[in-house]
């Protein structure tokens, strides 16, 4: 019987991608005009706070499961 344990690599894989999409959806969502700095640097937080959220979250789930 395979474990029934989460993936923490695809769990941060997973909050990578959701995080860099919703990024890009509140970036176009805007009709200002802000600097290219601070649009990278909202794209780089998102993308790794989704990954670290969906890891860290993963982590928990593992402790309770066998």
């Amino acid at each position: 019987m395979p474990s029934s344990k989460l993936s923490i690599t695809k769990a941060a894989l997973y909050g990578l991608l959701i995080g860099l999409a919703y990024s890009i959806f509140i970036r176009f969502s805007e009709f200002d005009l802000v600097p290219v700095s601070y649009t990278v640097g909202q794209l780089i937080g998102s993308a790794v706070g989704g990954a670290f959220l969906f890891a860290v979250v993963a982590a928990i789930a593992n402790l309770f499961r066998k």
